[in-house]
Formats: structure tokens, C-alpha cells, sequence
């Protein structure tokens, strides 16, 4: 039978807790290059996930104020 490993078993070999494995992957997911960083002790995992969540935020940001700009800033009665 194969083993299942689950992300309990995870948790507890690495002593990680399932929130900071859930940092992990998103880290990895979105930016692997980093994982070096982690491993050197040049950032941690708390400061690389919080980096990466509010670039994402100003990417929404900057988004939403793209498509914004584009609208007409009147309404025209001319249809």
C-alpha cells in the first residue's frame, strides 16, 4: 500500500505550524527564488509572505485605478 503522507505529518516533522506551511507554498507558488533567501536567514517567513501579499494589494490596486481611468467621467445623453 503507498503512504500517505498528509499535512499533519508535514507539521510535525518540520515543527512548522500548518499557517506557516501555508506562507511556505504560497512563497513558492509565487516566488521559488526566495526560498533561498529563507534559507540563508535573510528574510523570514512571516516578512517574505507579508512582502509578497501587499504587492499583490497594489497590484489590485494599481489594476481597479487602470481600468478606472479608462471610464468616461460623464455620461453622455447621446445614444
Amino acid at each position: 500500500f503507498p503512504v500517505t503522507i498528509t499535512r499533519r505529518d508535514v507539521c510535525e516533522k518540520t515543527g512548522y505550524s500548518a499557517g506557516t506551511l501555508t506562507k511556505l507554498e504560497y512563497i513558492d507558488d509565487t516566488r521559488p527564488d526566495l526560498i533561498d533567501e529563507l534559507d540563508k536567514g535573510v528574510i523570514s517567513i512571516d516578512q517574505a509572505y507579508k512582502s509578497l501579499k501587499k504587492n499583490e494589494e497594489v497590484k489590485k490596486i494599481r489594476d481597479i485605478n487602470s481600468v478606472q481611468s479608462t471610464l468616461p467621467t460623464t455620461i453622455s445623453n447621446s445614444y
